[in-house]
């Protein structure tokens, strides 16, 4: 049994992409209304960008207490190879590290180490560490407000069809397993 059927040979293709968290937990959080959800999805603080005024409860993260260290942790949708990380600051940001991790493989990387108080702070990778988490760690002496965390790179849109690993995915007639064309 073969395929009548011309079958091209194609590879799955990357496609950029930009996510944002999809859940969130921390070491410390404001139990008034600054909590680790709220940094979740894209941006919504009405002083976004502006890092002078704060948000107010409801729209940022900040550790419970701002003398003290805290993680923020956050996990997307799918593992993508990640070429840079957007940290969106609420007000008075100061983020020490950051470490990329692969939940699939238990991988971390250190995304940067040291002390940073940029309001919208962007740090870049080399795209070849696919990660679906990253943990951010707040200074100790700044409320650290983080209304959200953005993660762009690469991953696979998995649409286009196999030739010849004996599936028939969408596009394709049949595949029986080689990249022989029209073979019986």
């Amino acid at each position: 049994d073969g395929c009548s059927s011309i079958c091209k040979v194609e590879t799955v293709q990357s496609q950029d992409t930009c996510l944002y968290a999809k859940s969130a937990t921390a070491t410390s959080e404001n139990p008034l209304g600054s909590l680790a959800a709220y940094a979740t999805g894209a941006p919504d603080s009405p002083s976004a960008g502006e890092c002078v005024n704060w948000g107010g409860y409801g729209y940022s993260w900040t550790p419970a207490d701002f003398t003290i260290k805290a993680n923020l942790t956050l996990t997307y949708d799918k593992p993508i190879k990640v070429t840079n990380v957007t940290i969106f600051g609420d007000y008075a940001p100061c983020w020490d590290m950051a470490w990329l991790k692969n939940s699939q493989t238990g991988q971390s990387i250190v995304l940067f180490a040291g002390a940073n108080d940029t309001c919208t702070l962007t740090a870049y990778t080399d795209a070849g560490f696919t990660a679906d988490t990253i943990t951010i760690e707040s200074c100790g002496w700044a409320w650290t407000s983080t209304d959200a965390v953005r993660i762009c790179g690469s991953s696979s849109n998995g649409t286009n069809p196999v030739c010849g690993n004996g599936k028939v995915e969408s596009g394709e007639q049949c595949d029986d397993g080689n990249t022989i064309n029209t073979d019986y």
